[in-house]
């Protein structure tokens, strides 16, 4: 024990001998070792720390040779792959990676021993046989002369991570295509500078190359008139009254294009002001055009002079026009829902011979075409033109029947008219004929008798 404190003395004693070999006396060597056994016990202490920290820690760690071999392991990287320390201890470590990444481990080692540090994402087997997903970290520890030593690695497991992200990314696709088929795209609309970003679909709805700028002047340029107005006064509205929109307009495309599209737009809210628009644009020129022919068709039928009934499969009535109700002489209410088959029940022997004909041909899926005698609401008879028509659906299914029905009873009235007019025409023919062929055989009869006369 000193003034400074409790000090370490390392003492050697031993006799002193003289030229006959007789101790004379005693000698002894007292040296401090103080400091040194501070730094064995500094040493020791740092080593158990570090052990401890290796061993407990929640990172899984590796050290490798220059050969990739395994030269110390923690726990955590024990059960990361599933294997106990002895296992794994002197095992290359491409043995633990998954077999379709285990080509390119001498490759990838060769280049960490070159650079001296590595980070990367690699495969692992699991003991179980399940992958596993890790991200890794190392460094090359050299010694003084830059000679190698060994490697440090640490490693992350970011299996579930990467799952995730994998399932992110599957889902942008299938967004993505989904977007392609349907013609539709998303935007989002920075209020302060104008600034659109979109997907590839919104540019090539507007038949743009993917990755070019937009801005909301640009995309207000590519519709006109009416359609310009409406929207432009829709952005205001959501812009300052937070009104969300959804409007079907024309456009022209970059290319010069017409096209039909849906845009929706939604606002975004800071808590005190609109600061940006998100929404969708739609391509819906097909349905649009679509819509026009069917619109036309709608209209064709409905403004068709000839009345026209549409059935389902069992024959009842599911659409009238105002043709046929004119000329049935009911309601639509009264039309609606009833078999066909009580509109044209037979009148007389041909009727029934009609009935039998059209039904069979319809229950075949063939066009019918003939005339039936009805009995209007009134109760006068009228004669009828029927063509019917059987409406099959892609897979070939009869869906309904199409009739067209046409009052024909003056048209067969002139007709029958103009028959007894050309009868009666036949008859002054042939009787004029007939009296001409008398005159002349009397003529004739004369001539021969004046001849007779003179000769």
């Amino acid at each position: 024990l000193t003034a400074d404190g409790e000090r370490v003395f390392l003492s050697t004693k031993g006799p002193m001998h003289d030229a006959e070999g007789r101790v004379i006396g005693l000698y002894g060597v007292a040296r401090d070792i103080t400091d040194r056994i501070r730094t064995e016990d500094a040493l020791r202490d740092s080593e158990h720390r570090f052990r401890s920290l290796f061993e407990q820690s929640p990172v899984a760690y590796q050290s490798l040779d220059g050969e990739g071999r395994f030269i110390d392991v923690n726990p955590v990287l024990c059960d990361l792959i599933g294997h106990a320390p002895e296992a794994l201890m002197g095992r290359c470590f491409s043995d633990f990676w998954a077999p379709s990444a285990r080509d390119g481990f001498a490759r990838s080692f060769a280049a960490f021993l070159q650079q001296g540090h590595v980070q990367r994402e690699v495969h692992l087997q699991h003991r179980d046989g399940h992958e596993v997903v890790a991200w890794l970290v190392g460094r090359v520890q050299t010694d003084a002369r830059k000679r190698f030593v060994r490697t440090h690695c640490i490693l992350a497991d970011i299996t579930e991570r990467t799952v995730a992200a994998s399932a992110l990314k599957e889902r942008e696709e299938l967004l993505r295509e989904m977007g392609e088929m349907a013609h539709i795209g998303a935007w989002s609309l920075d209020v302060a500078s104008g600034r659109v970003t979109s997907t590839d679909e919104v540019m090539r709805i507007h038949d743009i190359a993917p990755g070019d700028e937009a801005t909301l002047a640009n995309g207000l340029e590519r519709f006109d008139g009416e359609h310009r107005r409406r929207l432009e006064s829709a952005i205001r509205s959501a812009i300052d009254t937070a009104q969300p929109y959804d409007l079907e307009l024309e456009m022209t495309s970059a290319t010069g294009r017409r096209k039909w599209v849906r845009a929706v737009g939604s606002p975004v809210s800071d808590g005190s002001r609109v600061v940006r628009l998100r929404g969708t644009l739609q391509d819906v020129t097909d349905r649009k055009q679509a819509e026009q022919s069917i619109h036309m068709l709608s209209q064709a039928v409905e403004q068709n002079p000839a009345g026209i009934v549409i059935t389902d499969s069992a024959g009842r009535v599911t659409y009238v026009n105002d043709a046929y109700l004119k000329l049935s002489g009911l309601g639509r209410r009264a039309l609606i829902g009833r078999d066909l088959r009580t509109l044209y029940l037979p009148s007389d022997q041909d009727d029934a011979h009609q009935t039998r004909a059209m039904w069979l041909a319809l229950d075949e899926g063939r066009a019918w075409q003939g005339e039936f005698t009805v009995r209007r609401a009134d109760g006068r008879e009228a004669l009828e033109f029927l063509g019917m028509t059987p409406i099959r659906q892609p897979d070939g299914h009869i869906s309904h029947y199409v009739t067209v029905a046409q009052d024909i009873s003056e048209r067969k009235r002139m007709e029958e008219e103009l028959q007894r007019h050309r009868n009666r025409l036949e008859e002054l023919v042939l009787s004029r004929t007939s009296e001409l062929a008398l005159a002349k055989e009397v003529a004739e009869a004369a001539n021969r008798s004046k001849s007779l006369f003179f000769a």
